[in-house]
């Protein structure tokens, strides 16, 4: 779900707005019509009751406490998970940097006794990444001015992101799903419009 930036899809439109909460969805509920097209049947793939983990059939009223209640509670967890994953990084960014640099920031870097130079020459590469070299002829230059983005610098950004998207689809949660009226056309949209693959 946090890999979804509701950006990317043109949901001002109903039947891709249907689409995109379908791929959101995806983790938690499924819709299936029936095979005579008559009824709309939602399953709860992650049902609490249910101990055996196999999709549970459940009614209009179960969705709308789900996507009203369960879902803004999910989008909450999943941020505050990926919350505490940035801050677990940026600490032990923080502890490597005081180690290398134990006279101060900006001093010469000192690879520390307990650590051993694989392991040290690993964190540097991923906390500072690498400068950019460039193959010319039979010889190899390293640029001095630029370097490659770091894995750490990569990986901080890719969870930033995932809060962001959490952030649009619980927006587009809030917009579309706060009124009974509107979950039951979107069912009703899903139920007599959507093509199901």
């Amino acid at each position: 779900m946090e890999n979804i930036n509701p950006d990317d899809y043109d949901h001002i439109y109903q039947i891709n707005y249907a689409y995109l909460m379908i791929k959101i969805l995806e983790p938690y509920i499924k819709f299936m019509l029936k095979s005579d097209g008559s009824e709309l049947e939602i399953y709860h793939l992650n049902y609490k009751a249910n101990q055996h983990n196999e999709p549970q059939l459940i009614n209009i009223k179960e969705y709308i406490l789900f996507i009203q209640y369960d879902f803004p509670e999910i989008i909450q967890a999943t941020k505050h998970f990926i919350e505490k994953e940035i801050e677990e990084e940026e600490n032990e960014a923080l502890e490597f940097s005081t180690k290398i640099y134990p006279n101060g920031p900006n001093r010469i870097k000192i690879k520390p006794p307990e650590m051993s130079q694989e392991e040290y020459d690993k964190k540097i590469k991923y906390y500072d990444g690498e400068y950019k070299t460039e193959k010319i002829g039979s010889k190899i230059y390293t640029s001095k001015n630029y370097k490659e983005i770091s894995e750490y610098e990569k990986k901080i950004h890719s969870l930033q992101v995932k809060i962001t998207n959490l952030n649009k689809i619980n927006e587009l949660n809030i917009t579309n799903n706060s009124k009974i009226k509107d979950i039951i056309e979107f069912l009703d949209i899903l139920k007599n419009y959507y093509i199901f693959e």
